[in-house]
């Protein structure tokens, strides 16, 4: 098995760690999501959304008729009318429009 290791600092924290490849992205993965934990909290807080992350919409080139198709069902599924979450549902639509602010002109 061979080793790696990896080494960085963000905001003042510091990360080192030593062991496999899947180890070492594994706790990577771990030590970023702690580190960003407070400026995702305060982006969702503050309404602000990653509206990729909601649609389940991968990749940078991305349209507009991707995000209605993949609004449409997961509106279909958490719509309040058919026993779905009301939060989801607007939090769906916020997504939505914040797709649609970004990737039209």
């Amino acid at each position: 098995m061979s080793k790696a290791s990896i080494s960085m600092s963000i905001n003042g924290r510091s990360f080192h760690f030593e062991g496999s490849q899947a180890e070492c992205n594994a706790k990577l993965d771990e030590f970023m999501r702690e580190v960003f934990a407070p400026i995702n909290n305060a982006l969702r807080e503050a309404g602000i959304i990653n509206w990729r992350k909601v649609l389940g919409i991968r990749g940078q080139n991305v349209t507009m008729q991707q995000v209605e198709r993949r609004f449409r069902a997961l509106a279909k599924k958490h719509h309040p009318d058919c026993g779905g979450d009301r939060r989801k549902f607007e939090e769906i639509f916020a997504a939505r429009e914040a797709a649609r602010s970004e990737l039209r002109p």
